[in-house]
């Protein structure tokens, strides 16, 4: 456990929006969208709020919009879970290896 795990939720939000605006800006996508992958990955893994306190974006695991808990809607229009997207990844991976 870090400091971090004592943050006010005012102080959250702040960062949130900050990090995602930041982000979003410079990537070329929603901020929304942003601080919604990032709400879910941290739901899932409480563990790296420190991190994302700290060092923003930076501070998040590459692939951590597989690791989160929420679901989104897909390119195709369907809604997606994280889970199902780590699986398919696997599966491709898998049948592209052979």
């Amino acid at each position: 456990m870090t400091a971090f795990n004592n943050v006010s939720a005012a102080e959250f939000i702040e960062r949130l929006a900050d990090v995602s605006e930041s982000f979003g800006r410079n990537a070329g996508v929603g901020a929304m969208e942003t601080a919604g992958l990032i709400v879910s990955f941290l739901d899932e893994h409480p563990d790296w709020l420190g991190a994302f306190m700290k060092d923003g974006w930076a501070g998040l695991p590459h692939d951590f919009n597989e690791r989160g808990s929420l679901t989104w809607m897909a390119v195709n229009g369907n809604v997606t879970h994280p889970r199902t997207a780590r699986y398919a990844r696997i599966v491709k991976k898998m049948a592209t290896s052979k």
